[in-house]
């Protein structure tokens, strides 16, 4: 389901977090390559929700209200091609019909002068390891 990272992420502002998508294998549109909706990063974070999918995994939402989107670009890939992109850019992958697998890594990277917002995810200390410059108060 197409959804944007930044619902998993409690700091803010958007503009300071950053996702990647790095593909493994060949990503296509038989196994379920990433497909995205150019301009959706411009909105607002919208509300989120399960899915009534037969196969999801616990805890990933979709955006609400948004369906399969005509607006959205398949972005097949090569090994070792990778992707970067606002957190409000709505994107998602389809069902894998192929024979195979389609395996990929996600990482997300924010500015440690993000604010820190606690009550997103309900823990107080923050989880996330500074890996470059200097701790801020009440940041990430």
């Amino acid at each position: 389901p197409l959804h944007p990272d930044l619902v998993y992420f409690p700091c803010r502002p958007a503009d300071r977090v950053m996702a990647t998508w790095t593909a493994l294998e060949a990503c296509t549109r038989e196994n379920g390559c990433l497909v995205a909706v150019p301009g959706s990063h411009k909105v607002e974070l919208l509300a989120h929700g399960n899915t009534e999918w037969e196969h999801q995994n616990f805890g990933y939402f979709a955006a609400k209200d948004v369906g399969a989107h005509g607006g959205r670009v398949h972005l097949e890939m090569n090994p070792g091609d990778t992707v970067f992109f606002h957190p409000l850019l709505l994107h998602g992958s389809g069902t894998n019909r192929s024979d195979g697998f389609r395996r990929a890594v996600s990482c997300h990277f924010a500015s440690a002068t993000c604010k820190y917002l606690p009550e997103q995810i309900g823990l107080e200390h923050r989880p996330y390891l500074l890996v470059k410059g200097r701790e801020h108060a009440d940041c990430i």
